[in-house]
């Protein structure tokens, strides 16, 4: 009789052990490998929601000066708001949403409406259709070994986009955000040219940075300079979801 007491007892301690175990084990994996399905998380698409940006856009001309000093450009600051309206069923008859887009340059200003763009996400990526242009914006799942072409549905040049900084914390423009994933879209730099293309996207949030140069550079005893091109960068100042 003490024997089999003995047997059960030491089966409870050994289940709760193994019990133990495994809520370690389960809580660990999900703090370290998020599930695919979070990669959804960083597109939403809700109707009503809508987001604030500021942004900064820089043209540089061709007409420098004698000494190729970048004096001749033209410098533009306003602010982007976009929101989220209805949805329909588009022409490969999967559910998208109206991006409505308004742009002012004070933000004493009201909005103006300046186009209408459309978003979808499906189990594989997250799109967005931008003046008739469709970007192939997030692949899913997000991984630091998910690649994918960007511009797979328009007549741009190919452009291998890459996941960078995988669920890391931000700040931008004092709002706190606890997980961000970077998209490197282009990062090509050479004697005479630098391209960079960057976006960062924000848990239950959406786009929250943007960044686009796309110059023509010389070398000079001053430095490195800018004959041509144009840089902009993009933001988030406020939002409501």
């Amino acid at each position: 009789m003490n024997s089999f007491i003995s047997y059960t007892k030491q089966l409870f301690w050994l289940s709760i052990f193994c019990f133990c175990l495994g809520l370690f084990a389960c809580k660990d994996d999900t703090s370290i490998t998020p599930e695919p399905s979070d990669g959804l998380t960083y597109f939403p698409l809700t109707k009503g929601f809508w987001i604030e940006y500021v942004a900064d856009s820089i043209y540089h001309r061709n007409d420098d000066d004698a000494n190729l000093t970048d004096t001749s450009k033209d410098i533009f600051h306003f602010y982007i708001r976009e929101e989220i309206d209805s949805s329909f069923m588009d022409s490969e008859n999967q559910l998208a949403y109206k991006v409505m887009r308004y742009k002012r340059s004070s933000d004493l200003l009201p909005w103006d409406l300046i186009n209408v763009w459309t978003a979808k996400v499906d189990q594989h990526s997250a799109q967005r259709v931008e003046d008739n242009i469709r970007f192939i914006k997030l692949k899913f799942p997000v991984s630091a070994t998910t690649v994918w072409q960007g511009n797979a549905y328009n007549f741009f040049q190919p452009e291998e986009y890459s996941y960078d900084n995988l669920y890391q914390p931000g700040i931008y423009n004092s709002l706190s955000f606890d997980s961000t994933v970077t998209v490197i879209q282009n990062d090509f730099i050479s004697a005479v040219n630098r391209i960079t293309k960057t976006e960062i996207y924000g848990a239950h949030v959406g786009l929250l940075f943007k960044q686009l140069d796309s110059v023509r550079t010389a070398n000079t005893s001053q430095g490195t300079i800018i004959l041509n091109g144009l840089q902009y960068s993009q933001k988030i100042t406020d939002y409501k979801r």
